[in-house]
């Protein structure tokens, strides 16, 4: 329990510790089980639906919400709702769920009244499968993919909506870093900087701007 979220600063958590490489997820609501799946093209809406809870109830209060979701990932699954519909085949399928239901939280900030003062930031952690014989993506013009150490295996969009701060539709060239996250969030959100817990990052706010 010591490793789980609940004890690494999280108020509540819901999902799963690991990924889904074997096609089947454990899922935890803070630290107790909460049931197993082997529906990975339901994740994504399950995931949305439990973040939409907690907006709803951290509406009128400072909030930090991280979806971290299981899609796409090596077992890649799609809803009924999204199955076939893309060009993509089943990875363009679930691509095209993750997008829809991203959406849906960015609806949700703003039929509360939070889309003007919430920051919003979309990432991956690693390149597209380029490799995989199963769902081969396309990270082109970068070379290889996930588990490569070209760029195409470590180098992803990050996307930003911060009001206020960036322009809409601008574009900043400039390499970062994840480590940098963490003092970002900390200048943006107006608390003090601990050298002890951010040595590894700088903020990114002057990039933002």
């Amino acid at each position: 329990r010591e490793r789980m979220p609940n004890a690494k600063g999280f108020d509540s958590f819901y999902g799963t510790l690991g990924g889904n490489d074997s096609g089947r997820i454990r899922m935890y609501e803070n630290n107790e089980p909460a049931g197993e799946t082997e529906d990975m093209g339901g994740l994504t809406r399950l995931y949305t639906d439990k973040a939409l809870t907690f907006l709803r109830a951290q509406r009128d209060r400072p909030f930090f919400l991280y979806v971290a979701h299981t899609m796409v990932h090596s077992i890649v699954g799609a809803s009924a709702e999204f199955r076939g519909k893309s060009r993509g085949g089943l990875y363009g399928d679930a691509v095209e769920e993750l997008d829809f239901h991203s959406g849906r939280l960015l609806d949700a900030l703003g039929r509360l009244g939070l889309r003007e003062r919430t920051y919003v930031i979309f990432m991956s952690d690693n390149g597209g499968l380029s490799t995989s014989e199963g769902h081969p993506t396309s990270n082109l013009p970068l070379r290889a993919g996930k588990g490569w150490p070209y760029e195409g295996g470590t180098r992803v969009a990050w996307l930003v909506s911060a009001p206020g701060i960036t322009k809409p539709g601008t574009t900043c060239d400039t390499p970062v870093i994840s480590t940098d996250y963490y003092p970002t969030l900390l200048q943006l959100a107006g608390l003090p900087a601990k050298p002890a817990q951010h040595r590894d990052g700088v903020s990114l706010l002057p990039q933002l701007k």
